[in-house]
């Protein structure tokens, strides 16, 4: 299963460390079986024990049996072979129709890494969902898995998505799009993510397609006064979501309307991209 194809195939992946291993068991995700170091059972007999009463099977291996099996250099004496994540597109759906949605939508961002973080940050920032595109890393990849710290597993997270698809839904539904760009735009600031909100995130470098770009109602951007030309795209998703966190903490969430202005003018300066939390109003 260290191949994107064999994962396809089997329909399973691995899982690398405790920590993921009981994040999958906290989920429910079927797990196949659990392999560990003699000494990581010694130090976990509960969960012999919790494991057996799942119906899941254990195997104890050697060091060289772990490293051939393992993706990683250090996998914490142990693994699970586990289902694919794989979830129903119309679950993410179902929640963009709710009005504290917030969810993104990943444009070709190929690094495990950065893909997991967001992932990862989307899920601590009481997000719903995320859609990926073609050219995403795959979310299956124990890379992904492990820079998620498992949160892949807790929420929606559909692949193969046409971005323009995605953004036309959501704005439909009533949830305003802004796509994150490194200049131009609006400051992440200066608009009202408290209500249902779809970030739409392209690859460094490449960033995002015209196409998508203008299919968003806003374009985004993080001032950025040390003068760098952009931001890590799993820092500026970060930035950006927390920023709705901080919003929502200080006013009701609320179903925006498609096309009209987030925040009026009287609550927040066009040309600095400040607002007054005391310019939210319910509609």
């Amino acid at each position: 299963m260290h191949s994107k194809k064999e994962r396809q195939q089997t329909g399973l992946t691995l899982l690398e460390g405790e920590r993921l291993v009981l994040e999958a068991l906290e989920q429910g995700v079927r797990i196949d079986s659990v392999l560990g170091l003699p000494e990581f059972w010694g130090n976990h007999p509960a969960w012999v024990h919790r494991l057996a009463a799942a119906g899941i099977s254990t195997y104890t291996v050697t060091p060289k049996q772990l490293e051939m099996l393992a993706t990683t250099e250090h996998s914490a004496g142990s693994l699970a072979v586990v289902a694919r994540p794989e979830w129903n597109p119309e679950l993410l759906w179902a929640q963009a129709e709710k009005p504290a949605f917030l969810g993104l939508m990943a444009a070709g961002i190929q690094d495990p890494g950065n893909l997991g973080t967001i992932f990862r940050t989307l899920v601590a920032a009481d997000g719903k969902g995320a859609w990926f595109s073609e050219g995403c890393a795959e979310l299956a990849s124990p890379k992904v898995l492990r820079s998620s710290a498992g949160t892949v597993l807790r929420i929606p997270g559909v692949e193969h998505a046409d971005p323009a698809v995605v953004i036309k839904r959501n704005r439909e539904l009533g949830v305003q799009t802004l796509a994150a760009v490194p200049k131009g735009g609006r400051p992440h600031t200066s608009l009202d993510l408290t209500q249902p909100t779809l970030l739409v995130l392209g690859a460094e470098g490449e960033g995002l397609r015209p196409e998508w770009m203008n299919a968003c109602q806003y374009t985004v951007h993080i001032p950025m006064p040390g003068g760098t030309e952009s931001l890590n795209v799993a820092v500026a998703a970060g930035i950006i979501l927390y920023e709705a966190v901080r919003q929502r903490r200080l006013a009701p969430v609320k179903r925006g309307a498609e096309g009209e202005q987030s925040i009026g003018d009287h609550a927040r300066g066009e040309s600095d991209g400040h607002h007054a939390s005391g310019g939210f109003k319910r509609t």
